[in-house]
């Protein structure tokens, strides 16, 4: 309970927070003394016993926390409203240790805070965090990077909390604020976003004064007592069900019960409260004085002269926080915005009025809400309904509505983005109720999608896309924005993924036409994976996706939610699809449209010969849908195909690349001819190498071992695997080596596109061919026992060793080859072997005994060459 922030609901999410960080304050020996006192409850306050051995309710969302006690009372007094808060939670779980680690809360410099307790119970032990807790103070002057500069201070603290424990804390406020004009208004929870055992509320209210006291989203009227000097309004709930807000709800909806108690008698009352406040001053400073005499010598069109302000205060200002509070409604004077060179929305909005009206435009500080919109009708009256400030003039007697706390706007009045929030108060003499606001001109956030699909080619080939984005109006100011904060490249790194674009871009062009406010990005690229084999086998079929049209008009998500479904509003998006097929394909033109309460749709089907022209437009009705209709509105978005696929269907008799797509290249294919031919004339010259046998190694006299045995078995089991190796290798490197796969890896733009991925896929087949001839030699030299082979196997291991090592670097330097950590085992073995082998082959006794069988002559064996295997 206290003074209200915005009527958004900033109720109870300021509470806990304003509470957690009045803990800290209780360190007085750790935080500067003016910050905070510690003392006992005001005597008028009606102490509440949190249940702790209540338990939360089961398999309720409950962020980690379980409310035992949430306790707000206030009292109004002469001098100002004193607030109370007391609240004892349960941490159930790290995350709910995680979010109370570490808190804070800003305390405007009227604000005087009184801790009275904090503990924690563990188990059967109570700590005292008076003694424990850290605390730091900040003045939020220093604070921009918080978006504040007001005349206050942050408590920051810490507790040594863990899951299980009971945290226990009580603390007031009052509050002598200057911007209230001694009159109360504010608004406080009744219900959270987690399960409560208990909550409970207390207003104390001087007799004799005036109270608009309303019940919101099904929040109990409240017991009342009147007293002599104080009437009690008081509200004791049990077991209070959490609150949880579902996810893209409008900004509007508060779905958890509060209350709002205001003292203006009317919206009437609000602005002649604001008037004082966004009065004119007679000089704006030196700069703000001389940027009035320049833009008036300038410019002699009353349009010339508002565009000018509305860029001067948007350019030189340095834009704050656009979520105020009733605090910050208070605007700073210009000349000390200025010197400051920051503000907020009301400084800005000052400065603007004041400068128009030294050039003799008309113009008047309107307040607004930019959540809550046209919904703020149903708030009661009170400055806490506003939480941002914009500006109404007039030209040429037509209404302009403008920000300036956008980001630096263009161009003529004809394109200008005008401020529009629904209904605004108008901070101006005779001002008796909210304004409805016609700023919609080009406030509609306009798209086109233009895209160009070139299939002709048909499967196996290249499919170029041509997608023109064109943005007008709020659209181009919003991705404008985007790229101001995080950059060109992540701005349109991040429409492109949403807009479904793939890899393998060709080129991207950004036009940015500032004066028409048009903003155009342009992106082409190749997708080989576009035409896929039919389930049947019949032919072929492709896929049309439009991510822009998904994300425009979102599926209820959970579809029996409670909650009204947010819409991005007013929008209208064109998506025309060209899609180019291969000749002999064409359909009949079709036109349907979906008409909802939220949005319309419409398509056509167009047939220019061989190209299908979709054309798809939908327009948004308004920013939500109502519960009530979230079941029709989830049928019309199957009606219409909305989150779908189109599908496209090609016959495989008139696919004209759909035979060729698996057959071999003609580049790869006369390469492994030539390698074959040129392998086989190595293998045959090598098989006929006939050297003398190895002289043996024992001396004279000695016995050697003779046969295959031994390790000369393992080494016979080595070529074996080795050649069934190699067979693998090259069976698993003939894709690439097809006729779709040798386009994708060769065709720039195309996903698999690189460089080196063309040579090293030949290379990887020849050194595949190559080995196994050479293994198909090995092995029979082996059984055969031929002389050569321990020299041809060492040449062989080394040379195998070098072609692993070539093929391993040139295929790892393909980013879709995706080499693993198996590629690289395997050519650490040959690297082993490479090693080992020839070691072995040219030193050891049996090696040398048994392969002594020549080609062309029987030559005496060393020993008994013919006992076969030892």
């Amino acid at each position: 309970m206290g003074t209200r922030g915005s009527a958004a609901g900033r109720g109870w999410g300021r509470v806990l927070l304003a509470g957690w960080l009045l803990l800290s304050a209780a360190l007085g020996s750790q935080a500067q003394p003016q910050a905070y006192q510690v003392g006992k409850p005001p005597p008028w306050v009606l102490v509440q016993v949190p249940d702790s051995a209540a338990v939360a309710p089961h398999g309720e969302p409950v962020l980690g926390v379980h409310w035992l006690l949430f306790d707000q009372q206030l009292r109004v007094e002469e001098g100002g409203p004193v607030r109370y808060w007391h609240s004892a939670f349960r941490l159930l779980n790290e995350q709910g240790v995680k979010r109370q680690r570490s808190l804070k809360i800003g305390l405007w410099a009227h604000e005087q805070l009184t801790l009275h307790a904090i503990t924690v119970r563990r188990g059967g032990q109570v700590v005292d965090q008076l003694a424990v807790a850290k605390v730091s103070v900040q003045p939020w002057r220093k604070d921009l990077e918080a978006q504040r500069y007001g005349a206050g201070h942050w408590i920051h603290f810490e507790l040594d909390v863990r899951v299980g424990d009971i945290v226990e804390h009580a603390y007031s406020v009052r509050s002598r604020s200057p911007a209230s004009g001694g009159r109360f208004f504010g608004q406080w929870d009744l219900q959270l976003p987690m399960a409560a055992a208990q909550v409970h509320a207390r207003l104390l209210w001087p007799t004799g004064r005036t109270l608009q006291l309303r019940q919101r989203s099904g929040a109990p009227a409240p017991r009342v007592t009147t007293g002599t000097s104080h009437s009690e309004y008081r509200w004791d709930l049990r077991d209070v069900p959490a609150s949880p807000v579902e996810d893209d709800t409008p900004g509007w909806y508060r779905p958890s019960a509060f209350v709002q108690a205001s003292e203006f008698a009317d919206w009437a009352d609000v602005a002649r409260w604001a008037l004082p406040l966004f009065r004119v001053p007679d000089t704006l400073g030196p700069k703000g004085d001389a940027e009035v005499r320049r833009i008036a010598a300038q410019h002699a069109d009353a349009e010339g002269r508002l565009l000018a302000v509305l860029q001067f205060a948007q350019r030189e200002v340095r834009r704050l926080s656009l979520d105020l509070d009733a605090e910050q409604l208070v605007p700073q004077a210009p000349a000390q915005v200025l010197e400051w060179g920051f503000g907020n929305a009301s400084d800005k909005a000052l400065l603007t009025v004041s400068m128009l009206r030294g050039l003799g435009i008309e113009a008047q500080p309107a307040l607004v809400h930019t959540r809550v919109r046209s919904h703020i009708e149903q708030d009661l009256p009170s400055p806490g309904a506003f939480n941002h400030v914009v500006v109404r003039a007039r030209v040429a007697g037509h209404e302009v509505w403008l920000d300036p706390s956008r980001p630096p706007q263009h161009g003529a009045l004809s394109t200008l983005v005008q401020a529009d929030h629904g209904q605004a108060l108008l901070v101006a003499d005779g001002s008796v109720a909210l304004t409805p606001m016609n700023g919609s001109l080009n406030s509609t956030k306009w798209r086109e999608v233009h895209a160009v699909i070139d299939a002709r080619g048909g499967p196996g080939m290249p499919v170029r896309h041509t997608v023109n984005y064109e943005f007008e109006g709020a659209a181009a100011e919003t991705l404008r924005e985007h790229s101001a904060h995080s950059g060109r490249d992540q701005a349109f790194k991040a429409h492109s993924l949403a807009a479904g674009a793939k890899p393998g871009y060709l080129e991207s062009f950004w036009s940015d036409d500032r004066m028409a406010n048009r903003l155009t990005i342009t992106e082409e690229y190749n997708d080989l994976g576009f035409w896929k084999r039919s389930n049947g086998q019949a032919g072929f079929e492709a896929s049309l996706q439009f991510p822009s049209l998904n994300a425009l008009l979102p599926r209820p998500r959970p579809p029996e939610r409670s909650a009204p479904l947010a819409l991005q509003h007013p929008t209208d998006l064109v998506q025309v699809t060209e899609l180019r097929l291969p000749p002999g394909m064409a359909g009949k033109p079709r036109e349907w449209r979906v008409d909802d309460l939220a949005f319309e749709y419409q398509r056509t089907e167009a047939w220019r010969g061989d190209t299908l022209v979709l054309t798809q437009r939908i327009r948004t009705r308004r920013d939500h849908v109502p519960v009530a209709n979230l079941a029709q509105y989830a049928a019309n978005l199957e009606k219409a195909g909305i989150g779908g696929k189109y599908q496209v269907f090609l016959d495989a008799a008139k696919a004209p690349a759909a035979a060729g797509s698996t057959s071999p290249h003609w580049l790869p294919t006369v390469v492994f001819t030539l390698g074959v031919v040129g392998c086989t004339v190595l293998a045959v010259r090598l098989h006929g190498w006939d050297p003398a046998p190895l002289a043996p190694l024992v001396p004279a006299g000695r016995a050697a071992p003779v046969g295959l045995g031994g390790w000369g078995a393992l080494a016979g089991l080595l070529i074996g695997l080795a050649w069934l190796a190699a067979a693998w290798q090259l069976l698993a490197g003939m894709p690439p080596l097809t006729d779709a796969g040798w386009r994708a890896a060769t065709t720039p733009g195309a996903d698999g596109y690189h460089l080196l991925a063309g040579p090293a896929a030949l290379f990887n087949m020849l050194a595949q061919v190559l080995r196994l001839a050479m293994l198909s030699v090995l092995a029979s030299l082996f059984l055969r026992r031929r002389s050569s082979l321990p020299q041809a196997g060492a040449a062989l291991c080394a040379s195998g060793a070098v072609l692993t090592l070539v093929d391993t670097l040139l295929a790892a330097q393909v980013p879709a080859r995706h080499y693993t950590a198996t590629d690289w085992g395997l050519f650490a073995a040959s690297l082993a072997l490479a090693l080992a082998g020839p070691a072995y082959l040219l030193r050891a006794q049996r090696v040398r005994s048994t392969f002594v069988v020549r080609l062309r002559a029987a030559a005496a064996p060393h020993g008994a060459a013919a006992q076969g295997l030892a």
